[in-house]
């Protein structure tokens, strides 16, 4: 699935704009906003919701991984 490699490099570009306090959160709607106009994204809800999967998952590691 060649297609979803655009989602995967964007993702990769908006995760440093998620907020870090005592635990990272989620990249702010307006990055993805700003992103999504400057690549042309057509359809922004696929865009969000691809985004957001992939966020979800490293979300999930993240706690896996967070001492306790």
């Amino acid at each position: 699935m060649p297609h979803l490699g655009f989602y995967l490099d964007a993702f990769n570009s908006l995760r440093y704009d998620r907020p870090i306090g005592m635990v990272a959160g989620p990249i702010p709607w307006s990055s993805l906003d700003r992103y999504a106009q400057r690549y042309d994204v057509g359809d922004f809800d696929v865009f969000e919701s691809h985004i957001r999967a992939l966020e979800n998952v490293l979300l999930q590691h993240e706690a896996k991984d967070a001492p306790k």
